[in-house]
């Protein structure tokens, strides 16, 4: 391992460094102030090391087992945050709970957030599982902290059964896929794939490795890959808590306490959902069918379910349980557009999703931040009953304001960060022709506002006695009321405040000016631009061909060479040389007229494409595609998608409708296959199907996209054309 690969990891060492010097710590003496600070420390630094170890160390692959890239880290980064906001919120959850030993918490807290940061960093099954199960095993123990009640330690107890259950059927699958590809890397699963047949009607019947491609060797392998894959599916599904798998969330959400309750709504759910979204794309299952029906089905009935079930909660915290499912399934419309905008998509949702619902538990924490005194005897439960938030606009109006506006952001109205997240997964939605998903969206969104506004509408209401469960008038300590029991410290009620201080003026600010936030998802998470993660990290390093098995050498950057590196959204200038399988030209470029073209938006052969990832000015290499991969996932036919209003003359055009197309090859007819929006997909016969295609390609230039040229999908001027 080198100092690169070390620097690369830096976010992962700080904090694994600092669980082992809180275990020191408490090994000597017990405080709960000094270790939560140290908890706080160790997260900021991690947090911190992230930019240090994107500056010049990523993309790199560290080892078989860990992929660093822009998305890599963006996801670190949005995990190593929250999980920050968590402990500072425990901070103040703990300081009234003297009869609990606070001080290991922090330990398990630093440990799941280790595992969460692990699993959104890995390439290969086996760091996947490690990290996942590394998560899980710390929130069983979270869960059931406050041993002492019963609640907690039955939710404790499923969610232990639960993850194991999911664990199973996630190491059965992993077991599958490698008897199928012979492999645990991430990539593998387009070998299963191939092999089950899931992808077959778009890459061709792909022979095994070793030639096995019909007879009972040829169906046994077609059975393990289809089975492997889908109890893959079904062990991230339970991670997800989407429906059909969702049953356990409502009691763990309700049992677990305030601050970690919010850590399995948005840390777990949130890496486990990028770790899917490498899955889908290393799988190229984003253009297979039924992959993508696997996840639009739940996703409609997440939105549905877990919406009319949220209807008849008078629990907060099981509201928010149900409201979190839905909103999986919200992310889950952005997830199935697929290409560069589900990326960014997805990375804007949950980075809101993140946001609105920390503040929501957040606030329930913050209300059971003391044990509540009832019929002489101190409780220690969470203040989560609906009932229990009555008049709390009279009693504690910066809680009401707050709370309100986490909700409104959870609905999706307009100027909360919420409301870009909704307007994204839509705009993904519709730009990808997701018809039924985004009928369920619309429909879900109008049910979650009813039951938003019932907690509000509750809230506003007078309380019909002098103080309602715990809800005294600020000042106030009345019988039953929160703050009764241990008194806390200043910092105790400031530190949560100041969260959810900060937590409102990102809801506010990002829905008000969006810009920032997206600019960053796009230089960072967009990076992964639907190509493989190794083939990100083609500047470092010679890799395996996934297209032909064969190796090629690639050239690693040159002083005096521009630092643009090509990404999503880059446009691109490239002189190209094409051979058949004989050597003989079949094209090239003109001669001071190069090929431009807008990276990540479809207008490039996919293969060739995600070879030119990360490339600068200069770059000079080989490439040979298949007929697998190379035209991208066609065998029969070369498809291009182009704008619907470059079909001069066409008002209305529809999938079926013939075309005559002019091509470097003559007249031919073509077929409309696919509209999606504005763009047209044509399928047509052309004279090079189903050979191999080498390529001889130099960078000439690279440059950002202007706006015009983003609105409008194409690039404009010399060399601005399709291929």
């Amino acid at each position: 391992m080198t100092i690169s690969d070390l620097i690369a990891l830096l976010p992962l060492v700080v904090l694994t460094a600092f669980t082992v010097a809180l275990l020191l710590l408490i090994a000597f003496r017990r405080n709960h102030a000094a270790a939560a600070a140290l908890c706080v420390l160790g997260l900021a630094l991690a947090f911190a090391a992230v930019p240090a170890a994107a500056t010049r160390h990523a993309p790199i692959d560290v080892t078989e087992l860990i992929s660093v890239d822009g998305y890599t880290l963006f996801f670190q980064g949005l995990i190593l945050l929250a999980s920050l906001g968590v402990a500072l919120l425990s901070y103040g959850y703990l300081a009234g709970r003297e009869s609990l030993p606070r001080e290991e918490y922090y330990v398990l807290l630093l440990t799941a957030t280790l595992g969460a940061a692990t699993v959104v960093a890995s390439r290969h099954f086996a760091s996947f599982f490690l990290g996942l199960e590394m998560l899980s095993l710390s929130l069983v123990a979270l869960v059931a902290y406050p041993a002492v009640l019963e609640r907690p330690v039955e939710a404790g107890l499923k969610y232990l059964l639960l993850a194991g259950i999911s664990s199973a059927f996630l190491l059965l699958g992993i077991a599958l896929v490698y008897f199928v590809a012979g492999g645990l890397a991430l990539g593998s699963i387009a070998i299963a794939a191939r092999h089950a047949g899931a992808i077959a009607p778009l890459t061709g019947a792909i022979p095994s490795p070793d030639g096995a491609g019909s007879g009972l060797a040829s169906s046994f392998a077609q059975l393990y890959g289809v089975t492997g894959l889908a109890l893959i599916l079904v062990g991230i599904g339970f991670k997800l808590s989407i429906v059909p798998f969702h049953l356990w969330a409502p009691d763990v959400y309700e049992g677990a306490p305030a601050p970690i309750t919010a850590f399995v709504a948005v840390v777990s759910k949130a890496a486990v959902l990028a770790l899917l979204l490498r899955y889908y794309l290393a799988a190229h299952a984003f253009g297979a069918d039924p992959p993508l029906v696997i996840l639009s089905v739940a996703a409609i009935l997440s939105m549905i379910v877990g919406n009319l079930l949220a209807l008849l909660q008078r629990n907060i915290k099981r509201l928010l349980a149900y409201s979190s499912i839905a909103h999986l399934g919200y992310a889950l419309v952005a997830f199935l557009a697929g290409g560069p905008l589900a990326i960014e998509a997805v990375s804007v949702y949950l980075v809101a999703y993140a946001i609105s619902t920390l503040g929501a538990f957040g606030i329930v924490g913050a209300l059971s931040s003391a044990p509540v005194e009832a019929a002489g005897n101190s409780e220690l439960r969470d203040i989560d009953d609906l009932e229990e938030y009555r008049g709390l606009f009279r009693v504690r109006p910066w809680l009401a304001v707050a709370f309100t506006l986490f909700l409104l952001s959870l609905a999706g109205i307009p100027i909360t960060v919420g409301f870009i997240a909704k307007f994204y997964a839509a705009a993904a939605g519709v730009g990808a022709g997701l018809a039924a998903p985004i009928g369920a969206l619309v429909a879900g969104s109008i049910i979650g506002l009813y039951y938003y506004l019932r907690v509000i509408v509750v809230m506003i209401q007078p309380a019909p006695g002098p103080a309602r469960a715990g809800l005294p008038p600020t000042g106030a300590a009345p019988a039953g009321a929160v703050g009764t029991g241990a008194v806390r410290s200043f910092p105790a009620r400031a530190v949560p405040a100041a969260v959810l201080a900060v937590l409102l003026v990102l809801l506010l600010g990002l829905g008000i000016y969006p810009g920032p936030l997206v600019s960053l998802v796009r230089v960072t998470a967009g990076t992964l631009g639907g190509g493989e993660p190794s083939l990100l990290v083609a500047r470092h390093r010679s890799i395996d061909s996934p297209m032909t098995g064969r190796e090629t050498a690639l050239p690693s950057s040159r002083p005096g060479i521009p630092s643009m590196t090509i990404k999503s959204d880059s446009v691109v200038s490239i002189h190209y040389t094409l051979k058949d399988d004989g050597g003989e030209v079949i094209d090239r470029s003109e001669s001071g007229d190069p090929l431009t073209y807008l990276h990540g938006h479809g207008q490039l052969i996919p293969g060739l494409e995600r070879q030119l990832e990360g490339r600068s000015a200069g770059d000079k290499l080989n490439v040979t595609i298949s007929p697998a991969d190379g035209y991208g996932e066609y065998d029969k036919a070369l498809v291009e998608q182009i704008p619907r209003r470059t079909l001069k003359g066409i008002a209305n055009v529809k999938v079926g409708m013939q075309l005559r197309a002019q091509s470097g090859h003559g007249a031919r007819t073509v077929t409309v296959t696919r509209v999606a929006g504005d763009m047209v997909t044509l399928d047509g016969n052309h004279p090079l199907a189903g050979k191999n295609l080498n390529f001889d390609v130099e960078v000439a230039d690279v440059r950002d996209a202007t706006a015009e040229e983003l609105a409008h999908g194409h690039v404009h001027g010399p060399g601005g054309h399709h291929h």
